[in-house]
């Protein structure tokens, strides 16, 4: 009887909470919007607009989200008797001051406002704003639960196009190439993900480009046959970008389908050695040279041209003669030139670097022996390794990198830059 007494007084102390953070919401709103308006800005920098929008809070993140998604209504730039072409303009870079302010907003107040504004029951046109604003500014553990909420609401036919599946991939690699810790809540779903998804997921992992990729691709092998055809393209391309070698586990895995019935496997399987460079499978490129499919011998020309560091044999024999007296130079002089880099004499280090780079069947150990010179006092000698490392070619070698770019010498910087444009494609931080 006490607590129904009291029934009415609390429901009354809910509501006026409700209306009084409601109204805090409305005064938050019109706050933005004057803000963003341009004839409120006085001239005032983009910079210092977007620090004022990330004072707000996180709190705010979901009105920016709204804001960019539609799902509160924007600014109405044509009544404010701006042109077409000028509202256009408004709002363009109305989008650029929110989302440079939810990159820098808490990430997990900026997933959850996109999986609650863009997934639930949305339709489609909704999910693919929020997978854009996903691969925009997503980042943050929360990214993976945010695809995975905005994908899966998405209709099998849907999924059948390209452009759906392209923002779908987008998103996903963008979010995981940010936020690399978010592969952790990936990694742990490989397992009960839903099959008309995985495709997306695969070729997200490769195109981030991240290590931790690895695991989930590996992780994925043997649902089905098709799957598997997709991770031997991806798993390869992954491995070469981001570690340079694999494993000997996946490489085996990889040189069970050099056998198979279908010659467009088989290619696919040489091209993938051709990618990570293996040498302990030269020999089978060159059996390959014998297939009878014209299509098969073509790929493992492409993967001997690659190892190879650009030779260019066409009959077996030649490539045959080549492998024997590159194994013979393994056995007898490379680890003559390997325990070279380590000697008292700058000249002889030199001199060791220059002949290993004339061998990249061999790359991967190279580069990661060359890569603990990165850690030499003498800048010519840092210079020199970044010269050998860039030609070798392999990503074994780019974890020193990093270090030098705080170097104190300008040319040391230089070439660690080089040296990881070539390797990864990117520029440096530094560049």
């Amino acid at each position: 009887m006490r607590l129904e007494r009291w029934l009415p007084l609390l429901a009354t102390l809910v509501a006026l909470s409700a209306i009084g953070s409601a109204q805090e919401d409305a005064r938050e709103s019109r706050s933005v919007r004057r803000l963003l308006d341009p004839r409120h800005r006085g001239g005032r920098p983009d910079a210092e607009l977007v620090q004022e929008l990330v004072g707000v809070g996180a709190r705010a993140a979901p009105l920016y989200v709204g804001l960019l998604c539609g799902t509160i209504p924007p600014t109405d730039w044509e009544a404010s008797g701006l042109t077409r072409a000028e509202a256009e303009n408004e709002r363009a870079g109305e989008a650029a001051l929110l989302s440079a302010a939810l990159l820098q907003l808490p990430a997990d107040s900026v997933t959850l406002a996109l999986q609650l504004q863009c997934g639930g029951r949305s339709e489609l046109p909704l999910r693919l704003v929020g997978l854009h604003l996903l691969a925009e500014v997503g980042r943050g553990r929360g990214v993976f639960p945010c695809w995975l909420e905005l994908a899966g609401g998405i209709e099998e036919l849907h999924l059948q196009r390209a452009y759906v599946r392209a923002q779908l991939e987008e998103a996903l690699s963008c979010g995981l190439a940010r936020s690399p810790e978010s592969f952790e809540a990936l990694a742990k779903s490989t397992r009960t993900l839903e099959r008309r998804l995985l495709p997306a997921v695969v070729n997200a992992c490769a195109q981030a480009a991240q290590r931790q990729g690895m695991d989930v691709l590996w992780n994925l092998r043997g649902r089905d046959r098709e799957l598997d055809l997709a991770l031997l393209e991806r798993l390869p391309e992954l491995g070469a970008a981001s570690l340079g070698a694999l494993d000997e586990l996946q490489l085996a895995w990889l040189g069970s389908f050099l056998a198979d019935e279908d010659p467009l496997v088989r290619s696919n399987a040489l091209l993938a050695f051709g990618r990570v460079c293996d040498p302990t499978h030269a020999q089978a490129l060159c059996d390959a040279l014998a297939d009878p499919d014209g299509r098969v011998v073509q790929a493992a020309l492409w993967a001997l041209k690659r190892v190879s560091g650009g030779q260019l044999f066409v009959e077996r024999a030649d490539w045959e003669s080549w492998l024997r007296s590159e194994v013979a130079w393994s056995d007898a002089e490379r680890p003559l030139e390997m325990q070279a880099l380590e000697s008292p004499d700058p000249a002889r280090v030199v001199e060791a670097l220059r002949e290993l780079t004339r061998h990249p069947l061999y790359r991967h150990e190279s580069a990661g022996a060359v890569s603990r010179l990165l850690v030499h006092e003498d800048p010519a000698l840092l210079c020199a390794a970044c010269a050998a490392l860039e030609q070798l070619g392999s990503m074994a070698g780019t974890q020193g990198l990093d270090s030098l770019l705080n170097s104190a010498d300008a040319q040391v910087i230089a070439a660690a830059q080089r040296a990881q444009r070539t390797l990864t494609g990117r520029a440096s931080l530094r560049d």
